[in-house]
């Protein structure tokens, strides 16, 4: 195989599947900043992307936003702790949870898990499209016993 077109299918592999990571981290920071509680200005600034490369090449993708960003998600955090999967009013001492009386001020936010469900499939198809001819050719070199 010529060794040019190894380094443009590379590059074009890389360009694509850094700007699907772009893009999501876009969507992601849209739905942060759509929703009605204050703070969210400070979780969409500090989201961040990561792509690593082996051998020049895009192996890992990754997503990095402080702790409160999951307490975000799960609608916890001030006195609203999950019990049972739901949101109660309660404290968390050593992992026992204590109820409290009031009234539940908080929701949960999927703002990340959901969003990458509805994305994920699109950075599958970039895989195929640049993969699947490469797969074929490792394939058709195996040995089975």
């Amino acid at each position: 195989m010529d060794v040019d077109k190894i380094i443009a299918d590379t590059e074009s592999y890389n360009k694509d599947v850094s700007q699907w990571v772009y893009r999501v981290r876009s969507i992601l920071k849209r739905d942060i900043q759509g929703s009605a509680t204050s703070g969210n200005g400070v979780l969409a600034a500090s989201l961040r992307s990561n792509i690593h490369k082996d051998m020049g090449e895009v192996d890992y993708v990754g997503y990095k936003f402080p702790r409160h960003g999951v307490f975000f998600h799960k609608g916890v955090g001030r006195g609203h702790v999950m019990s049972a999967g739901k949101v109660v009013r309660g404290v968390k001492n050593n992992k026992v949870i204590k109820p409290l009386d009031g009234p539940i001020n908080r929701q949960s936010q999927d703002w990340f898990n959901s969003t990458l469900e509805k994305q994920i499939p699109k950075l599958a198809d970039i895989v195929a499209d640049h993969k699947a001819d490469e797969a074929a050719v490792n394939a058709a070199g195996m040995k089975i016993h």
